[in-house]
């Protein structure tokens, strides 16, 4: 697109906003990643990685028991998930 201004020519190029919001994302995302790195690097945490894998997880918990009025609300949630946001509502009304 080219406009006339009173002073001269002014080109608009219609991707300019869209290049920006991609390079804008990008830095974010990339920029905070290499900053964790660095600092990760510098100032490292001395974490026992054991006691993660101590965590009894719900497959090896005996006492994790789902009742039933948790299934029939799972259900529902698995059915609305499944057929989008419009069954969440009618379901409720």
């Amino acid at each position: 697109m080219v406009f006339r201004a009173t002073l001269g020519l002014m080109v608009v190029c219609p991707f300019c906003p869209c290049l920006c919001r991609l390079a804008g994302n990008l830095v974010a995302l990339f920029f905070s990643a290499l900053v964790c790195i660095v600092l990760t690097h510098i100032w490292p945490d001395d974490f026992d990685w054991t006691k993660l894998q101590e965590i009894a997880t719900i497959e090896h918990d005996v006492t994790a028991v789902l009742a039933e009025s948790d299934k029939a609300e799972l259900d529902q949630v698995c059915v609305c998930v499944r057929q989008g946001s419009d069954a969440l509502v009618s379901a409720h009304a």
